[in-house]
């Protein structure tokens, strides 16, 4: 794999990851996706451009399609490529930049690491042209509480139909390096199965970061997977989630339609806003809910 110079400004990033696209037996479309800090408070610099290394001796760079603020501190950054390979083989395309943002607890000095992730993508011809990577509903950036159990689950799917499983590995500074210093929190675990990433309990405030591939089967074989790396800020314990009072779990003959009522209070009296991050056109759903609260 072609290792790509590092350049010299600090970006801060505080997550992403690449998805794939199979357009044609060995023409692909990769999408990038990278979240970065909104304030550029440790000297970081905006990144209107980035690198993709295709894992077959051959790199380009593309600016950036779309700049988007997600919350009141990260903006998410999405890059569009295509290339065509030379031939049949397993690719790990790779995207390396410099920094991460400071202050990660479970990095040392992560304000000077760089941020490196992979999606492996299997070129085999004669079977079904069109493959997408599975997608993630969740973006990579979420917030804990000291002291209180966390789950969060990346809502990934994929359309085609192919099984996901899921795998803690540790994040990458480079391509086949890992992070010095990275250490995963205490009784943290990742349902191979589900997704679900819980962590039992943080026991200290800050950021943190941990990364994990969604790997894609077919016919019992991998065909491919991307690396999530994620951002946690773990805050001081001051709220109680929201207890839904209904719960439901039925079965549903395919095509029927399945009407049901979800419902929330709040211990601490707190405004409750239910939203869906399904997919579109994979479910069809239509709620409406008035005075939504802010995020927090």
């Amino acid at each position: 794999m072609l290792c790509l110079a590092q350049r010299a400004h600090a970006t801060h990033i505080r997550a992403g990851n690449i998805l794939t696209q199979r357009l044609t037996d060995l023409r692909y479309r990769f999408i990038l996706i990278v979240y970065t800090n909104r304030v550029a408070v440790d000297g970081g610099v905006d990144d209107p451009t980035a690198t993709l290394d295709f894992g077959d001796g051959t790199s380009l760079e593309q600016p950036r399609d779309s700049k988007r603020l997600i919350r009141n501190d990260t903006y998410e950054n999405i890059y569009y490529f295509e290339h065509t390979y030379p031939g049949t083989g397993s690719y790990r395309v790779g995207y390396t930049e410099s920094n991460r943002n400071g202050s990660i607890k479970n990095i040392g000095n992560s304000i000077n690491t760089p941020f490196y992730i992979e999606s492996l993508v299997s070129v085999v011809s004669g079977v079904s042209v069109v493959n997408y990577s599975p997608t993630m509903a969740i973006p990579p950036l979420d917030k804990a509480q000291k002291g209180k159990l966390y789950v969060y689950n990346p809502g990934a799917y994929d359309i085609e139909g192919d099984s996901i499983s899921y795998r803690l590995v540790t994040p990458k500074q480079a391509a086949g390096v890992d992070v010095s210093g990275y250490f995963t929190p205490d009784n943290m675990t990742l349902n191979s199965v589900t997704g679900d990433l819980v962590w039992d309990v943080p026991q200290e405030e800050g950021l943190f970061n941990v990364a994990f591939y969604v790997e894609e089967w077919r016919n019992g074989i991998r065909i491919g997977y991307v690396t999530r790396d994620m951002q946690i800020e773990v805050l001081p314990a001051k709220n109680d989630p929201p207890e839904l009072s209904k719960g439901l779990d039925t079965c549903v003959v395919a095509g029927d339609t399945l009407i049901f009522e979800i419902e929330a209070t709040d211990p601490n009296n707190h405004d409750v806003r239910i939203t869906s991050t399904a997919p579109t056109g994979v479910y069809q759903l239509g709620a409406t809910f008035t005075n939504p609260p802010p995020f927090w």
